[in-house]
């Protein structure tokens, strides 16, 4: 829920809020050569820049004359044998640096010519991150304000055009920026996608990997479109052609989904292995729930459409506001598919309750009985939910190791509604609706911890291990899978068999013994690779936890050398991500962009604009 901000005023828009930043590096980049000081100034002091001459015995004009000869002095010197003679000094006068009267006529240099050209690319760029990144229109290149702004800022700057921006500086920051990334990917084991539908046509897909540095990195490889009326197998093949563009078809472990069944159907004719989106599973767990208060909830939410829709009710109900000097939320109607409007929805009305009840005293045309208004069941409501916020919000923000939490954070949201419910009087409502949220807790999390990959991540992440889970038999569980992880190594490992397969040959009678000596060879290697991997794991168990407020990687990048089978394990674990909602807002500026702004950009133009809003810094 928003504070109260006028919609109209949008005069200060592309300076103050948080993304007018890219706004006023553009500004600076136009102006690299003036001093801070002097940008205020109509004229600036040049004499406190330029050094003091002393002109005594040198003419002015000789300033701006190079001498054909040195300057010097003769000075007399008697030598011993009485003899005389002339001895030029050298360094009688000062060295003078020549500069220009008018600094700002000066011709440049070379090199300040290839500093200016350095200067000019540089502002490019930050021209198309400012589009990019605050999706302004390309309208605004037109704009003769704009480009009267700008000409007083720095007459000798000229815009590019519409066509030169989408033809050949966008492309080249695109294709110079996915090379940057496409290098680091080069040298990943291991990644995992997410795949969200942003609106009724447009999909993002997105990487998320570990880097050589051991920093977990996140990028958009693309917005497409795809036709209304398209299949599964329309998306699998556009998925398809994505991943092998940037070859990575290989290394991908997992592909996290929203949940929706074309989706789901693609990720399985392309033959990878999904999970779920832990945020839409939350959503589905909620919206489950409020059946059991959803009358009571419409109640209210007409009266906030009353007091939206009836302007001289509205026009009052704002005045009190004003008049009380409120600074709490503003009251907003909910949207249907984001049960988290819902609870911002129930925060505004409650802080509003003393205004709302007058409002509607007052009023002859809101017909609401105030006597059949269930303020003690929504306020119950909003205190339940509000734990479901905070883990949503937890995984969405997070831009960290995060798919060691789902299962912590389902066993906490457990509790709490089981110690809710304990709460004396609580009305039937809110009872029914606690009983509705732990069946289907239960039901959508409770197989978290047997997921293999789950159960492994959430022991290599040293914050947690062994206490990340509920059930002791799905820790064993996944100690075991770790160390099952190497038998597929070892079986293929044909020279370490080999060679002691010919040790034990050189002393057995014959071939006689040959198919035992194998079978004892095999046996010997996996017990001995066992050994060192469970002792391994048992170090690594042993170690103290890390503080939940720390970075995982930095911990493994430490111990690298420690534990280095459990080590190749992680990079492929803990790169999966456990929600594919982006914390950012790009998927919902994607749907809007096509809704209205796509009447001027084709789905190329827009797929660029989307990839470079999300992947430059």
């Amino acid at each position: 829920m928003s504070v109260r901000k006028d919609r109209n005023d949008f005069r200060y828009d592309l300076t103050a809020r948080k993304s007018g930043e890219r706004t006023r590096q553009f500004y600076n980049e136009l102006l690299p050569s003036v001093p801070r000081t002097c940008r205020n100034n109509t004229s600036p002091n040049y004499s406190q820049t330029m050094p003091t001459l002393s002109t005594t015995n040198i003419s002015i004009c000789s300033l701006h004359q190079k001498p054909s000869s040195p300057i010097t002095d003769k000075i007399s010197t008697t030598l011993p044998s009485g003899i005389t003679t002339n001895k030029t000094n050298r360094h009688t006068l000062p060295t003078v640096a020549i500069l220009p009267i008018y600094p700002h006529r000066s011709s440049l240099s070379k090199v300040d010519k290839r500093s200016a050209a350095k200067k000019i690319n540089v502002t490019e760029k930050q021209l198309i991150k400012m589009l990019c990144k605050n999706f302004y229109t390309y309208d605004l290149l037109d704009d003769e304000e704009f480009q009267e702004f700008l000409r007083l800022l720095q007459p000798k700057y000229t815009l590019p055009s519409r066509e030169i921006l989408t033809n050949d500086l966008i492309p080249r920051l695109y294709n110079e920026t996915k090379g940057t990334i496409m290098n680091e990917l080069s040298h990943t084991t291991a990644v995992c996608l997410t795949l969200e539908r942003c609106s009724a046509a447009i999909y993002a897909i997105t990487v998320h990997y570990i880097s050589p540095s051991l920093r977990l990195r996140s990028n958009t490889l693309e917005c497409f479109e795809i036709e209304k009326e398209h299949t599964s197998n329309d998306i699998a093949n556009k998925l398809m052609h994505i991943v092998n563009d940037w070859q990575i078809s290989s290394k991908i472990i997992r592909v996290v989904n929203d949940c929706d069944n074309s989706i789901e159907n693609a990720i399985h004719q392309c033959k990878w292995k999904s999970i779920p989106c832990y945020a839409h599973l939350l959503k589905l767990v909620v919206q489950s729930g409020m059946k059991d208060i959803e009358n009571i909830v419409e109640k209210f939410r007409n009266i906030v459409k009353s007091l939206k829709q009836d302007g001289d009710v509205g026009a009052k109900f704002m005045f009190n506001q004003k008049d009380i000097n409120f600074n709490g939320l503003v009251l907003d109607e909910d949207v249907s598919i984001r049960w988290n409007s819902t609870l911002d929805m129930l925060n505004g009305i409650l802080n509003n309750q003393e205004l709302i009840i007058s409002t509607l005293k007052t009023s002859s045309t809101m017909n609401f009985n105030i006597h059949y208004l269930h303020w003690n069941v929504i306020d119950h409501a909003r205190n339940l939910l509000s734990s479901f916020e905070e883990a949503r919000k937890d995984i969405i923000d997070d831009n960290t190791i995060n798919i060691s939490k789902v299962s912590i954070l389902s066993q906490i949201l457990i509790n709490r509604v089981k110690r809710y419910l304990e709460i004396p009087h609580l009305p039937e409502e809110i009872a029914n609706m606690g009983k509705r949220l732990l069946e289907n807790l239960h039901k959508r999390f409770g197989a978290v911890e047997k997921e293999k990959l789950i159960a492994q991540a959430i022991i290599l992440d040293p914050r947690f291990k062994k206490l990340g889970f509920v059930n002791e038999k799905d820790f064993k569980n996944a100690c075991e899978s770790l160390t099952d992880v190497y038998e597929d190594r070892i079986e293929n490992t044909s020279i370490a068999v080999s060679n002691v397969f010919e040790g034990c040959k050189s002393n057995s009678s014959g071939l006689l013994w040959s198919e035992f000596d194998e079978s004892t060879s095999k046996s010997r290697i996996k017990y001995e690779r066992y050994t060192t991997i469970n002792t391994e794991l048992q170090r690594y168990l042993a170690e103290p936890l890390l503080s939940r407020e720390l970075d995982p990687l930095k911990w493994w990048k430490e111990k690298k050398s420690v534990y280095p089978n459990l080590y190749e394990v992680m990079l492929k674990r803990l790169c999966i991500r456990a929600s594919c909602a982006s914390h950012s807002g790009l998927f919902l500026n994607a749907g809007i962009m096509c809704n209205e702004k796509a009447c001027k950009l084709n789905s190329s133009e827009l797929s660029k604009i989307l990839f470079l809003n999300s992947n430059l810094l």
